[in-house]
């Protein structure tokens, strides 16, 4: 009798890992929030209370470690009012096609509808509106204000020299109205973003509309969340907690666990009621220092200033140009003041 049990008891014994190793883990969705203005410029570290800021670099960062993490299975971004302008959307667009190149999922949650949230979701898997929602699908406009008839009302007179017909930076102030030259050259900038980053866009993430059905949408447009998506601009319609439900039949699996904030960096939390708390505030951060060779990262962010005007009080967007630190024709820094201006952007 115990002969024949030893071979049933090695099966069981050996039978209990393997089917704990075949056990498939709890896929993890990574949630990334985008609202406000994502600036560019880098975040202070020396704040008392630590760091819970991020520039527009941490969120394309903790989407490029999501991507890294193989623990994650999807991107789930909740957009509602991000500060972006053509280039970041570019850039931020193509963060989350690398991300879906890697072979996971994306899910986009449009708060507002606004058309540049809107056209960042389209690089999404999925685009999502709430019931109550509208997508502000409206085109694009250019206006230009004139204040002539302004400055003749208080004996103004503008005095500028126009070098070339496709200079009118001065028009404002010297005409009422747009010169032939520079209406053609703001409408063909006009046309040129309308074609490629927002009617194409829509178009190649949004096959099946052409780029003249796009239009013909753009035209009728805004849209209630019911009716973009029955034109096919959208794929759901739901609130948070409904689209969020649906992530894990999406993604073949029986549960799924978001992690809401991924990767975010939070503020440090300090004990005001203690004596080591104040201390803590009023001590500066130590410097880090290393003598391992370094490469210096300078953002110039803002508009650019000759170095002889003055400070503008209580403005961080201005970028400074030293006339003492230009280089010349060969490369070789000038001490002078002579150097050749660097192109500006």
């Amino acid at each position: 009798m115990l002969q024949r049990l030893w071979p049933c008891a090695l099966v069981a014994l050996f039978a209990v890992p393997c089917q704990a190793a075949e056990e498939t883990p709890t896929p993890i969705i990574a949630h990334i929030r985008l609202a406000g203005a994502l600036d560019e410029a880098p975040i202070p570290t020396d704040l008392p209370f630590g760091t819970g800021h991020e520039n527009f670099k941490s969120k394309l960062d903790r989407i490029k470690k999501a991507q890294k993490d193989p623990a994650v299975q999807a991107l789930y971004l909740q957009i509602d009012g991000a500060g972006i302008g053509w280039g970041k959307l570019d850039e931020m667009s193509k963060a989350i096609a690398d991300f879906r190149k890697s072979g996971k999922k994306v899910f986009a949650y449009v708060e507002s509808g606004e058309p540049r949230d809107y056209l960042l979701a389209l690089a999404a898997d999925e685009v999502c509106l709430p019931e109550s929602g509208w997508l502000l699908l409206v085109g694009m406009r250019m206006e230009v204000s004139f204040y002539k008839e302004l400055f003749e009302k208080i004996g103004v007179k503008a005095d500028m020299l126009q070098m070339g017909e496709f200079k009118g930076a001065a028009e404002p102030y010297t005409r009422t109205t747009l010169s032939e030259p520079n209406r053609k050259q703001l409408q063909s900038l006009l046309d040129d973003n309308f074609d490629h980053s927002f009617v194409g866009r829509i178009h190649k993430a949004r096959p099946k509309l052409s780029d003249e059905q796009v239009k013909k949408l753009i035209d009728e447009g805004p849209y209630t969340a019911k009716a973009a998506l029955k034109a096919g601009l959208i794929d759901r319609v739901a609130y948070a907690d409904a689209f969020e439900a649906t992530f894990k039949t999406t993604l073949k699996a029986d549960k799924a666990t978001i992690t809401k904030n991924y990767a975010q960096a939070k503020a440090e939390e300090i004990d005001l009621s203690s004596l080591s708390g104040m201390m803590k505030i009023l001590s500066p951060p130590k410097a880090r220092v290393s003598k391992e060779p370094k490469v210096a990262v300078i953002y110039a962010t803002g508009r650019h200033r000759d170095g002889q005007e003055q400070r503008q009080f209580a403005r961080r967007d201005v970028v400074r140009v030293d006339d003492d630190h230009r280089s010349d024709s060969s490369g070789r820094e000038r001490q002078d003041g002579q150097g050749h201006r660097p192109a500006r952007g």
